[in-house]
């Protein structure tokens, strides 16, 4: 898919970063997917879900922060 993207465009380093964000993405998807499927099922989202907290509100606050260390080391 690289090569075939970048015999498409032109050789540069900005297609090259594009390229292996876009080849990238299903790694960051899945990793993203499996850890917020964890998450969820924790004691603290269950009791935000109880006290009547937003779909956002848990989303952000509570299983958004869990997450973000794993996003994270996943980039580097």
């Amino acid at each position: 898919l690289a090569v075939i993207v970048l015999y498409m465009l032109e050789p540069s380093v900005t297609n090259i970063v594009l390229v292996l964000a876009i080849t990238r993405i299903p790694v960051y998807l899945r990793a993203t997917r499996a850890e917020v499927l964890e998450v969820r099922e924790r004691m603290v989202v269950q009791a935000a879900k109880v006290r009547g907290a937003s779909y956002w509100r848990i989303v952000f606050h509570h299983i958004l922060p869990l997450i973000f260390p794993t996003l994270v080391t996943i980039a580097t």
